[in-house]
């Protein structure tokens, strides 16, 4: 039966590694082909390599020490199990020796090996264990402090509890619902009644707790109370200064108003048409003073504006304010102060 090219192959290669002589040529051989190929790039270095490239290579070279590692454990198996034998030949009984040392070590690394490895994971069982005492022992000491009272139980944890045994419990979450429910009729009432109560319940209200469990606002509709407004005295220098204020604010050369039928702005059912500011808060503020002569705070003159008194946006302003639009209305302005304009 004819050979294949690759036993064929196979064949010339094991006839060339009997000859030592052959051997060492081909070795050489291959050397100085390296050598050459690395001079003129053919084969690079690792350092040479693209980052792609060093991953390949990286790969393929662990590959290959795997495969390695593999035959050498696989000899030394092979190598115990097999009996010695006497033989004859002095150089056999030499080679027999040298390949049980060989053996003989690689099982003492292995030995070895393992060793350290089952020192590291009784370590680790160590401190697993050591942990899982100490979470258990904290566990322990949170249950004694529960079932002794000596930590306060909250209200969500009160109501969780009635709610995970309602069936069992129904009875005890009635009585307790008839008891919420009584007692706010009785703070109700005495709300009502007597104004001195009424800030001890506003105070109950706005506590910490209820502002805890965001309850402050449930707490608010069903007691009655409301939250505090501001006090504002008649005879202050903001309340006898807020007409003047407000004329001001609507004066032409403070503001402009709106023109559109749209361009309205209603509060507490009482509707305005818009007017714009032509300059900011601040500089109308300035002004004011000067005016007047009157000192007041920037937040007192902001606060008494009026409600259709706005700010300007962009969306409010209706012409483009270009380069040739502001030239014609500049030149408009000149021809009218000269009594020059048609």
């Amino acid at each position: 039966m004819a050979l294949s090219a690759a036993e064929k192959q196979r064949r010339y290669r094991q006839r060339r590694d009997e000859d030592k002589e052959r051997r060492q040529a081909y070795l050489q051989k291959e050397k100085q082909k390296y050598i050459a190929d690395k001079a003129v790039g053919k084969k690079k270095l690792i350092g040479d390599l693209s980052e792609r490239g060093k991953r390949l290579q990286r790969k393929q070279s662990r590959k290959r020490q795997n495969l390695s590692r593999k035959q050498s454990i696989e000899m030394n198996a092979e190598c115990l199990q097999t009996p010695a034998s006497s033989t004859e030949n002095h150089n056999v009984a030499s080679t027999s020796t040298d390949t049980g040392s060989t053996c003989r070590k690689s099982l003492s690394k292995l030995k070895y090996k393992q060793t350290v490895e089952l020192r590291y994971m009784q370590r680790q069982l160590d401190t697993a264990q050591k942990k899982a005492e100490m979470y258990r022992k904290r566990w322990e000491r949170e249950r004694s402090k529960k079932v002794s009272g000596s930590q306060q139980i909250t209200p969500r944890s009160r109501t969780k509890k009635l709610l995970q045994n309602f069936s069992r419990s129904s009875k005890e979450v009635k009585k307790n619902l008839m008891f919420h429910n009584c007692l706010i009729d009785q703070i109700k009432r005495k709300y009502r009644q007597k104004t001195a109560h009424k800030k001890t319940v506003s105070e109950i209200c706005c506590g910490s707790i209820l502002r805890k469990y965001k309850l402050k606002t449930i707490a608010m509709k069903q007691f009655g109370p409301q939250q505090k407004q501001d006090r504002k005295r008649k005879g202050s220098l903001i309340h006898r200064l807020r007409k003047s204020i407000q004329d001001f604010y609507e004066r032409d050369d403070v503001s402009r108003i709106v023109s559109g039928y749209k361009n309205t702005v209603t509060q507490q059912k009482y509707k305005q048409q818009k007017r714009l500011l032509l300059d900011s808060l601040e500089n109308l503020h300035v002004r004011y003073m000067s005016e007047t002569n009157i000192k007041i705070s920037y937040t007192s003159f902001t606060r008494v504006r009026s409600f259709w008194v706005k700010q300007p946006k962009d969306s409010d302003r209706d012409t483009c304010l270009c380069k040739k639009c502001e030239n014609v209305k500049m030149m408009a302005e000149v021809l009218k102060g000269r009594n020059r304009h048609p």
